[in-house]
């Protein structure tokens, strides 16, 4: 949250004469928040609807789901959305004067952005799989079977306590087995595939045959979610939330068809 006047939004010397003082000066110390959009179904997307609300440390309602202007975002940006339609401007111009006049107290903020179904498609967020070359998931396998049949030996793994890191090890493994396939790869394929592309598939079959072996019923799923955030591990991450949602439309299908 920011005073609107340090983004420069408003340029005090292009106002028009017309405009009073009060409005001028009003305008000039209005207290915004800024949004960005860092990730979603598309990279345009607009917005069904958008509220503020905000308290004071006491609970106080210092704005009630007051209307935000400007729903169209675009992925990686940001911008200061306000409006001052109805009282929603005369709301907003006290907020910032309490903000003005009560600088260092805390307050609790919170924006309602809603968008309609028919924006998100699934899967469309995940790591695409569709262009994986057979040769690259052959490598991908070989280097698993190795690694778990001993030929392939994973370094630092007497470091590990399989029981209580359990995740932390599937991440040192996963890590060092991306390292090793890039290796593998001939001279056509490294100019062709990046490492990106390696973590996305081998998180594929090392989902489905390492983690998955592990799993017995929903609670494991929930705490794989929630050890792959606390442990930085993206790749797994990504491949529980693509079973979890192929899972729920498969479920969804039989359900109502």
């Amino acid at each position: 949250m920011c005073d609107q006047n340090i983004l420069q939004i408003v340029d005090q010397n292009d106002m028009e004469e017309e405009y009073d003082e009060t409005f001028q000066n009003n305008i000039l110390k209005r207290v915004n928040i800024t949004l960005y959009y860092k990730d979603g179904p598309s990279s345009d997307v607009t917005l069904d609807s958008a509220t503020i609300s905000v308290n004071d440390s006491f609970g106080n309602k210092l704005l009630n789901d007051t209307p935000l202007g400007g729903y169209e975002y675009t992925l990686g940006a940001g911008w200061s959305p306000w409006t001052n339609a109805g009282n929603a401007g005369n709301d907003w111009l006290a907020f910032s004067e309490y903000a003005h006049n009560n600088i260092g107290a805390q307050i609790s903020v919170c924006v309602d952005l809603r968008i309609k179904a028919n924006w998100f498609q699934p899967f469309n967020y995940l790591p695409s799989l569709e262009s994986a070359s057979s040769k690259l998931e052959t490598i991908c396998e070989k280097v698993l079977k190795d690694i778990y049949t001993k030929k392939l030996i994973v370094p630092d793994s007497e470091f590990f306590d399989q029981k209580i890191d359990k995740f932390a090890y599937h991440r040192h493994v996963f890590k060092f087995a991306c390292l090793e396939i890039l290796e593998r790869l001939d001279k056509s394929l490294k100019s062709q595939i990046s490492l990106s592309k390696i973590q996305t598939v081998f998180a594929h079959i090392y989902f489905n045959h390492v983690i998955m072996a592990e799993t017995v019923c929903f609670e494991d799923f929930v705490e794989i979610l929630e050890a792959s955030i606390t442990t930085n591990f993206p790749e797994l991450l990504r491949e529980c939330e693509r079973f979890i949602c192929r899972e729920v439309m498969v479920v969804s299908f039989f359900l109502f068809s």
